[in-house]
């Protein structure tokens, strides 16, 4: 078992939004999200909002608004875990995608406007060719 980091820039439209793509790693399990700032002049502005869900399925691994574009966060996924006929114990577990990209969209960050967020995956991670 390892870890393995991406960095995902997304840069926003004249609405405000953007999206970005992981591409699928076989045998890895999301882990964490970072958002960094970038400088003040081409940051994120006010306060966005950033969806992470799987790209195929919508999947969804977090929903954040409200963000302040100059400040960064950390975000470790998890879900709630569900007993044998599906309802909530109230427990927390690891998120999972299987063969899917993990896509982030934001919203709401003004026009021309650029974020970095780093990626961690954890697990049997095959290396790109």
């Amino acid at each position: 078992m390892n870890f393995m980091r991406d960095t995902i820039v997304i840069e926003t439209d004249a609405s405000g939004s953007g999206k970005g793509f992981l591409t699928f790693t076989p045998g890895a399990v999301p882990w964490s999200l970072h958002y960094i700032p970038d400088p003040a002049a081409t940051q994120y502005g006010g306060s966005f909002s950033v969806v992470v869900t799987g790209a195929e399925t919508g999947k969804p691994l977090m929903d954040r608004t409200g963000q302040d574009g100059a400040v960064r966060f950390d975000h470790y996924f998890s879900v709630d875990q569900h007993d044998e006929i599906g309802l909530a114990t109230g427990a927390r577990t690891r998120a999972a995608l299987v063969n899917e990209k993990i896509k982030i969209s934001v919203s709401g960050a003004g026009d021309g406007k650029r974020g970095t967020f780093h990626v961690e995956l954890f697990g049997d991670i095959v290396a790109p060719n």
